[in-house]
């Protein structure tokens, strides 16, 4: 006899998998007539819908596929228009990174999370936004060094410099309550309450 909880997860599985299907069909018909009539900027943003969604039920290959539709996407509309797109497509190929890490092809991964760096650090002073774009992919890229090299450190000197030069711009832009409370001088910080007895 197969137990509640077996059926269950049997369950999930089959659903999980048609549901993969029926996001493939009803996205591959409704993508194709997107680009076609030259919506592309909805054109990208659904592709990185459908990855999101394919990845959560399991397809990592799809997934993979259509993160790199997205970036594909989004470097055709960064040649037209590169001050509205490029934060697009910093983020698709953070996503395309992130998904191929996941896949296992962490030299794909960590090519497309150098590319990003490199837009989200010219970004990065643009404002808060964008300066945890930077964050969350130096921190993606940290984690792809470690999970290649096996340490938990930065692979290279290189990386961990990197790091904590962008850090520190992080921090300028957009600092965190503990650098506002480090940087100023004591006697600018209130004294902490005395509990009396």
């Amino acid at each position: 006899m197969v137990s509640a909880d077996r059926w269950r997860r049997m369950f999930m599985s089959i659903y999980g998998a048609v549901l993969g299907v029926a996001i493939v069909v009803t996205a591959d018909f409704a993508l194709a007539q997107l680009t076609h009539v030259g919506s592309l900027p909805t054109a990208a943003k659904e592709f990185a819908q459908r990855s999101a969604l394919l990845a959560q039920a399991g397809d990592r290959e799809s997934a993979v596929e259509a993160s790199r539709n997205a970036v594909d996407a989004y470097r055709r509309l960064v040649h037209g228009s590169p001050v509205h797109y490029e934060p697009g497509l910093a983020a698709s190929l953070h996503d395309l990174s992130f998904r191929l890490s996941e896949a296992g092809d962490t030299a794909g991964a960590r090519a497309a999370i150098e590319e990003a760096i490199v837009m989200r650090r010219r970004w990065a002073r643009y404002g808060a936004r964008h300066a945890e774009g930077l964050a969350k992919s130096l921190a993606l890229l940290t984690s792809i060094e470690m999970a290649v090299s096996g340490s938990e450190r930065p692979r290279t000197p290189c990386a961990k410099a990197a790091h904590v030069r962008d850090t520190q711009t992080i921090h300028q832009l957009a600092p965190c309550g503990r650098c506002e409370r480090e940087s100023r001088p004591q006697s600018q910080i209130a004294p902490a309450p005395s509990i009396s007895a």
